[in-house]
């Protein structure tokens, strides 16, 4: 989500010029203040207030306008904050920052054709900013666009190269196109950044697992244990279950993941009419997966390969 628009007012202030501001007195650069402050406490409905009161003085001023969309977006009034969002356009076309944020807003309306555009028009403004790249490519992401996601993703790190969400991201979009070396490419580079966060981590080793590079696996399946730990103390699951079974955790730390993963999605579908607790009684039973993944056609981790590698994994897990 945008972050409200302060630049002009905080330059505003220090220049002492009305004028910077587009007409802005220096109690109205006051009242502004008081608006920002209270968006930044939280305090949405206040700073809306104020900024209502800012728009009966100037009702074209793209600042205040902007500013009382994102206020609107926070309060969830997502008509009043697209009205808001292009009023501001109107009265400053050339602003960068305004068609992002519209842009923002439309992928969290699922409207992604709208946000692309938006998007468009903001690179066009700007072509030197990487965020722009960045959010248009997770709106190609959200598209099952992956090749323009992978693009977007690399200009964002062209301009800014350590931008590690944009390799993180790219890393994810070439896995979506299943350019497995391109994808671990990517996502090594973002923990050199980042080099113990679990999303890269284990996308990462998915990844790695896929063709059968398993050069580092020692290394990472220890980052992975103590990510874990970390993400289970948090209250949080690490992985999607399924693929824990990759990561050479043990059968009490499958469980573990499995059961915080479990309490994520009863609290994400607990809205629904008539929903029930999932929960069979597990108490004594075992749980035995098994799965085959990878090709490739060299020797790597001491398995030997040819047209394809046939591991299969069985765990068992003793679930309480």
């Amino acid at each position: 989500m945008a972050s409200l628009a302060t630049l002009v007012l905080a330059a505003a202030l220090a220049l002492g010029s009305a004028q910077a501001t587009g007409g802005m007195d220096g109690a109205m650069l006051a009242e502004g203040q008081k608006g920002v402050q209270f968006f930044e406490q939280g305090q949405f409905d206040e700073a809306l207030e104020v900024f209502k009161r800012m728009e009966k003085n100037l009702p074209n001023h793209h600042e205040v306008t902007l500013n009382m969309g994102l206020c609107y977006e926070h309060l969830n009034d997502i008509v009043m904050a697209e009205s808001y969002f292009k009023k501001s356009a109107k009265a400053k076309p050339t602003n960068p920052d305004v068609f992002s944020t519209l842009g923002s807003l439309y992928v969290r309306t699922g409207q992604i054709e709208a946000a692309l555009a938006a998007f468009g028009s903001a690179i066009k403004l700007n072509p030197n900013d990487d965020n722009l790249y960045f959010n248009r490519g997770n709106a190609h992401q959200a598209r099952g666009d992956h090749d323009s996601a992978a693009r977007d993703f690399g200009k964002a790190t062209q301009i800014r190269p350590d931008n590690y969400q944009a390799w993180n991201n790219m890393g994810s979009a070439y896995m979506s196109l299943t350019e497995n070396t391109k994808a671990i490419e990517a996502l090594r580079k973002t923990l050199t950044f980042i080099p113990t966060h679990p999303i890269p981590l284990t996308n990462l080793v998915i990844t790695e697992n896929r063709i059968c590079e398993w050069g580092r696996k020692k290394k990472h399946n220890a980052l992975l244990k103590k990510a874990l730990h970390q993400q289970i103390k948090e209250g949080q699951s690490l992985v999607v279950p399924f693929h824990a079974f990759e990561f050479n955790f043990t059968a009490e730390e499958c469980r573990l993941n499995a059961e915080m993963w479990s309490r994520k999605v009863d609290q994400k579908v607990a809205y629904l009419v008539n929903y029930e607790k999932g929960g069979m009684d597990l108490q004594g039973t075992r749980l035995r997966i098994g799965y085959l993944s990878g090709t490739c056609a060299s020797v790597s981790g001491g398995i030997s390969c040819r047209n394809a590698c046939r591991r299969l994994s069985l765990q068992r897990a003793q679930w309480r």
